[in-house]
């Protein structure tokens, strides 16, 4: 049975070496590459037995002239990065601390993300692999159930792979560039607590440097999603579509990208062009609920509630897939039970949508959106009395 080894890069994560190291307990050879931390991170990894590296020269990248007026020049906007600003290519970082571990198979989390995991059947199932597919919980509902989750890999041979691009970077065939042959193991969860600090501008700074420095259609997704979730919508569309012109993407993550796109021509009020993406989302991957779902939203604001209908109920006939490219729990829980409730309500057809409803009860949720369902529910049971008195 081969002996594991993790690699962890760090900077300033003082509140979560504890907490991390709990989570590697078993794991006896640890390797931390240290940024340059100054709030006593490398002491507290050092007490826990890590090995610590000073990593501050390692993989750093100066922005020049050149790279701002590239990226002007593709996009037709000004990128929030300038001349002389220094970069990390955390690709190669982590292949420099991989090459500082004492065993070939490593994990590597990050200092947010806790490994939960039955170790000696995961290191039982390495022989002759890869590496290992597994789940990973990118977000967490309040109870700590999880929100949204993807598969993932980060277990490998460093023998086999390599990691490549210069921020969500990706692990690929050492020999070849492609992708890793990963069978999925269900005994390792990895799971992602991301607290909020002051980061974004230094991401999207980051994102942007990328796509100058490697345009290709991952790079580009996450650079639009980004500008999406930073309510940059045109700057986002702008980003895809050089995405959807530079070449071909896996199906998953085409999907996504058409979703992100929807979401910027909704919120412009360009619905023709949102109810088009959400189509071609459709269209590249149909195994997952959000593009049926998100064309059902956009029917619903235009009171359009038979259409709605249509595509709410082939979002509930995709049964959940843990092994998805992205998963969005709520839709697989109350989301899609109560959004057909609503529609069902709205036609007068009370029954059908009082069963949904407590469908939806079963998941309940915290907060604005459980409140609103207990409110419709509340109604509808009104309704339903109203019409057995007469």
């Amino acid at each position: 049975m081969p002996d594991l080894s993790a690699f962890i890069l760090s900077y300033n994560e003082a509140e979560n070496v504890g907490p991390l190291m709990d989570s590697l307990k078993g794991v006896r050879d640890v390797v931390v590459l240290d940024n340059g931390s100054d709030d006593g991170t490398q002491d507290l990894f050092k007490k826990r037995g890590a090995r610590v590296i000073d990593g501050s020269r390692i993989g750093k990248y100066q922005a020049t002239e050149q790279d701002v007026a590239i990226f002007r020049e593709r996009f037709g906007f000004d990128p929030s990065f300038t001349a002389g600003e220094l970069f990390d290519n955390a690709g190669e970082r982590r292949n420099h601390a991989a090459g500082l571990c004492k065993n070939d198979w490593l994990v590597n989390p990050d200092c947010d993300e806790r490994p939960e995991w039955d170790l000696p059947k995961v290191k039982a199932q390495m022989n002759g692999q890869q590496g290992l597919m597994h789940r990973y919980v990118f977000k967490h509902n309040p109870d700590g159930t999880p929100l949204l989750q993807l598969a993932q890999c980060k277990l490998y041979n460093r023998k086999q792979g390599k990691y490549t691009g210069w921020i969500h970077e990706v692990l690929v065939n050492k020999n070849n560039g492609e992708a890793l042959n990963t069978p999925y193991t269900p005994d390792f969860t990895l799971h992602h607590y991301r607290k909020e600090r002051d980061y974004r501008s230094t991401h999207l700074k980051q994102l942007q440097f990328q796509v100058v420095k490697a345009d290709t259609v991952r790079n580009l997704h996450y650079l639009g999603r980004e500008l999406a979730d930073l309510k940059k919508y045109e700057e986002s569309l702008a980003v895809y579509s050089r995405y959807f012109k530079t070449g071909q993407d896996f199906p998953q993550q085409a999907c996504q990208a058409f979703l992100v796109q929807a979401l910027c021509f909704r919120n412009l009020d360009r619905l023709p062009e949102a109810i088009e993406a959400c189509h071609r989302a459709m269209i590249v991957d149909d195994s997952r609920r959000d593009p049926f779902f998100h064309l059902g939203q956009i029917y619903m604001e235009l009171n359009q509630f038979k259409k709605a209908l249509i595509y709410f109920k082939a979002a509930h006939a995709i049964p959940f897939n843990p092994k998805a490219y992205t998963s969005d729990t709520r839709l697989y829980t109350w989301g899609t039970h109560d959004k057909l409730s609503v529609c069902y309500q709205r036609l007068g057809m009370l029954d059908v949508a009082r069963m949904h409803w407590l469908e939806a009860l079963k998941y309940l949720p915290e907060g604005a959106e459980g409140d609103r369902i207990l409110m419709n529910g509340k109604y509808m049971v009104k309704k339903i009395d109203e019409r057995q008195e007469t």
